[in-house]
């Protein structure tokens, strides 16, 4: 449970260990779990996550959010608290910057009286992203099914749309041309332009089954 790699052993090939399957069949569940408002097994499953520190390491911060949520929907707002102070700082400097973020402006929102009195550490910086806001009209129909998105009217389309179909209609009339694609462009253009590094073959242990070299 949780050992370090020996000698000769290969990180990469975890992901063919029972552990790593049975871990990643807990993993799915917790978000059924949280959807059913099972905090308590949620949190349990967590921690059992936690307690293998091979297991998905750039998404410990991840797990340690979701935790202190979990918390916070019990009631338990110092219990959440304390995690977020302990995983700063003990895993602060190892986490992704994105999950470490979300722990800081979870402490900070915690970092309250009568839990502290104390000012809350500050961590990293942020620049101030730009924000705007659009307005819109939303259907309405009735109550809204879990896992369905919400409809909205658009001048420029027939009958509802997306609330992204909403924005990049008024971005097309600002003269702006846009796609709803999740980032798949800025991954593509990565993928493109570090490909030497990507597929770089001299990198011992990188390219470990016969189906890599497509």
């Amino acid at each position: 449970k949780g050992a370090a790699p020996g000698d000769g052993w290969l990180a990469c090939a975890y992901r063919f260990t029972e552990e790593k399957v049975f871990l990643d069949m807990l993993a799915d569940g917790i978000e059924l779990l949280e959807s059913e408002r099972l905090y308590d097994e949620s949190i349990l499953m967590l921690r059992l996550l936690l307690d293998f520190p091979l297991y998905r390491p750039q998404k410990r911060g991840h797990f340690w959010d979701r935790m202190a949520l979990d918390l916070e929907h019990l009631g338990l707002k110092a219990d959440a608290l304390c995690v977020c102070e302990s995983v700063l700082a003990a895993e602060g400097p190892t986490l992704r910057r994105s999950a470490r973020v979300r722990l800081e402006r979870r402490l900070r929102r915690l970092h309250t009286p009568p839990r502290r009195w104390s000012t809350p550490p500050t961590g990293l910086q942020l620049s101030v992203a730009p924000c705007e806001t659009l307005k819109g009209q939303k259907v309405s129909s009735g109550a809204k099914l879990r896992g369905t998105k919400s409809e909205w009217h658009c001048t420029d389309a027939e009958g509802p749309c997306t609330v992204e179909q909403l924005v990049l209609a008024d971005y097309a009339r600002r003269g702006w041309k846009g796609t709803h694609c999740e980032g798949g462009l800025v991954k593509a253009m990565f993928a493109l332009f570090m490909w030497e590094v990507l597929f770089d073959g001299s990198v011992p242990h990188v390219f470990q089954t016969r189906f890599q070299s497509a």
